[in-house]
């Protein structure tokens, strides 16, 4: 992964550190990788999202070519589509979990608040109960 990044700053024509800023690693991080070292998936797709001619497949194995064969708007705009409808799919996936819960929680506060009410009620007719039997200390 070392060479690879090498390569692609060296690409870029930009130094390493700003490579590393670019793709948000913290300063020297490239530098003291050893050759086996790895980069997370985030900042693998940000190099992905930031290069885009770089070949991901590249990348990711050190198969093939560096450069992706041919890349232009179209390529662009059809990734940021389907990046669009993983996004947008997950967002509406979360925002029925979060209506799920939201009516969970609301059944058990009514839950809650019955059981609070028969405990008051319990409470206050035993109360009743020990003034009227005169066994109150």
């Amino acid at each position: 992964m070392k060479k690879r990044l090498l390569q692609i700053a060296e690409y870029l024509n930009i130094s390493v550190r700003e490579l590393e800023r670019k793709i948000g690693l913290k300063r020297g991080n490239i530098s003291n990788m050893s050759e086996n070292s790895e980069i997370g998936s985030v900042k693998l797709a940000k190099i992905i999202d930031i290069f885009p001619e770089i070949s991901s497949d590249w990348l990711l194995t050190g198969n093939g070519e560096m450069l992706r064969k041919s890349y232009d708007l179209e390529d662009k705009k059809s990734d940021l589509t389907s990046e669009n409808v993983f996004f947008k799919d997950k967002y509406i996936a979360e925002l029925e979990k979060n209506e799920q819960l939201r009516i969970e929680i609301d059944s058990l506060k009514t839950e809650l608040f019955e059981i609070k009410k028969e405990r008051v009620e319990q409470v206050s007719d035993a109360k009743t109960a020990t003034i009227l039997t005169g066994t109150y200390s």
